[in-house]
């Protein structure tokens, strides 16, 4: 296991690896307060930057997790992690601007599920920060027209993506959608 670097602004820095004990049997893994007796094992995992979690595999971010804490056992503090979802574009949405608008392609998009403050990528590009849920608005007729992929990510290290598609609007385009196609013909 590498070691790594500290986190950006993190108070306590560790080497990236943590340290627990897991139930033999079960894989569980186990606290200092567990009511039944269980036949203990030492695991460790290689914990990544929390800001780097949207850019690895998902079979890495699956490695590095830690397991369930077996039911007999009390909370150990370790899943105090926040939940972020991004609310105002959908999942695998399409984006195109209404007909005949000036405004462009704005949108407020917000995080949801943090009460720390969020930075916004968009491709990568950091775009925006907002506290906690806070909205932003952004004009996406810029970035042009195909995939895309937006990210919200927390100071906590909770984060979240969207991936969504800008139509790509040509003036015949327009004209199906403003009901003009064949007109005069």
């Amino acid at each position: 296991m590498p070691p790594t670097f500290p986190e950006r602004d993190a108070r306590l820095w560790n080497a990236g690896r943590e340290r627990f004990l897991t139930d033999a049997e079960t894989g569980q893994r186990l606290s200092a307060e567990c009511t039944r007796a269980h036949r203990s094992v030492v695991r460790e995992i290689a914990r990544w930057p929390a800001l780097l979690s949207p850019w690895l595999p998902a079979g890495t971010r699956r490695a590095t997790r830690l397991p369930p804490l077996a039911p007999d056992c009390a909370p150990d503090g370790r899943e105090a992690v926040d939940t972020l979802r991004i609310e105002g574009i959908a999942d695998r949405a399409t984006l195109a601007s209404p007909p005949g608008s000036t405004r462009g392609l704005r949108l407020q998009v917000r995080a949801l599920g943090s009460a720390a403050p969020v930075q916004w990528l968009l491709d990568g590009r950091a775009i925006a920060r907002t506290e906690s849920a806070r909205a932003f608005e952004h004009d996406y007729a810029g970035i042009g027209h195909g995939e895309h992929v937006l990210t919200a990510l927390a100071d906590s290290g909770a984060w979240a993506q969207v991936r969504f598609r800008v139509a790509d609007m040509d003036g015949a385009a327009r004209q199906v959608l403003a009901g003009d196609a064949g007109a005069g013909d």
